[in-house]
């Protein structure tokens, strides 16, 4: 059965029927609706990420640690503003035996204010609405791609740098973008921002030992962890990072 088309269908139908004015509503279907697909799937799973296509024509995928990482959708939308190719936000089906990704552009985006702000000010892009929108409104969706790079965000460091984890390190982050849904499908107060309040509620030594009951897996897809000091810097480190910089 083609699951990746039936979601991408249903999506596009709860986009059309759903008024942007509930926004609660919208972002609790979706993150219910792939949460328990992951849990009862056994052919894919539903990474804790977001994804875009670079000019390159690299597939970057950005995923979380699950405790401290910030900036998943903020990155995805930086790359697709110059390519115009987006996967998907927040919810990423993969094919764990291919690596093989598949795009969803009718996800609701939890656009927060100063992600709006920097698009709306550098001129890159300028979306119509500053809480909620959907990719597809403004970027061609890639349905099916291959991951090239993993990248795992920090916004709001001290310093702008690229580092590579140490190989306990990357397995944990591997297992952290795989089960991070179902971890929280199975602990909904590991959640980092509930979808009531915009308090951070993460426990991350929970997180840890949540994630510690599922098996390790070995991706083979190089992972850094990107820091981020000026939203501008994103660029130059991205290129680095495809350049094996």
């Amino acid at each position: 059965m083609d699951y990746p088309s039936i979601i991408r269908n249903y999506s596009k139908a709860l986009k059309e029927n759903i008024p942007l004015k509930d926004k609660l509503l919208l972002l609790s279907i979706f993150q219910v609706m792939y949460r328990f697909f992951d849990a009862e799937n056994s052919s894919y799973k539903v990474l804790h990420a977001s994804a875009a296509i670079s000019n390159e024509g690299n597939t970057i995928l950005f995923g979380d640690d699950g405790k401290d990482s910030i900036g998943k959708t903020f990155c995805s939308l930086l790359l697709a503003s110059k390519s115009s190719l987006y996967i998907s936000d927040e919810y990423c089906l993969i094919n764990p035996l291919t690596n093989s990704i598949f795009g969803n552009a009718s996800i609701p985006i939890n656009l927060k204010g100063e992600t709006a702000k920097f698009f709306k000010d550098s001129g890159l892009k300028s979306f119509n609405n500053e809480r909620i929108i959907f990719a597809d409104d403004y970027f061609r969706e890639s349905t099916e791609s291959t991951i090239d790079f993993i990248v795992i965000p920090y916004m709001n460091s001290d310093k702008s740098k690229i580092e590579v984890p140490d190989s306990d390190e990357t397995r944990y982050l591997y297992k952290s973008t795989m089960f991070g849904h179902n971890a929280k499908l199975l602990n909904p107060e590991l959640d980092k921002v509930s979808l009531l309040t915009s308090k951070d509620t993460v426990d991350p030594i929970n997180m840890s030992a949540a994630l510690a009951s599922y098996p390790d897996i070995n991706l083979k897809i190089p992972l850094v962890k990107m820091y981020i000091k000026e939203p501008t810097d994103t660029f130059e480190m991205l290129e680095d990072i495809q350049n094996g910089g």
